[in-house]
């Protein structure tokens, strides 16, 4: 005679488990069907986002290097710059930096998209001095809303 050597859970158990999978296989379907239209507008934050993980091509806008040449400006003045950046869109937020070392004193910093495809920045030569022209020297111009 053949007995049964497996208790069969009770009622409470099965439920239980049901319970489990249910749960399990909720969170799942909930992980791999968010998609971005899914997101309400601002309501993710920086602490949403994980470290390290958005870089400017995650944003809109260029990024792009380059290089530019001026000539002295006088001690105490600047001389505004149009720079010419494929992509830039009007309205958009820019930054301009220096790859090299610059001369002490020497700033460089943008305004504005004004145009289509041109960024303005300004050259500023506060060395109480005079300002040694500069040829071929590499920037870095990102552009974003």
């Amino acid at each position: 005679m053949l007995r049964n050597r497996f208790k069969l859970p009770g009622h409470g158990t099965l439920v239980a488990y049901v319970a489990l999978f249910v749960a399990l296989g909720g969170t799942a379907y909930a992980a791999n069907t968010v998609g971005s239209e899914d997101i309400i507008d601002d309501s993710v934050q920086s602490v949403d986002i994980k470290d390290q993980t958005v870089t400017t091509k995650d944003m809109a806008g260029v990024e792009t290097n380059g290089f530019i040449s001026l000539s002295g400006i006088p001690d105490g003045h600047c001389n505004q710059v149009t720079l010419g950046i494929g992509g830039a869109k009007v309205g958009e937020t820019t930054i301009v930096s220096a790859k090299a070392p610059l001369q002490d004193g020497i700033v460089f910093y943008a305004q504005s998209v004004l145009t289509k495809g041109h960024v303005t920045m300004d050259a500023c030569n506060f060395s109480g001095g005079a300002m040694n022209p500069i040829s071929d020297f590499p920037i870095r111009v990102i552009t974003f809303r």
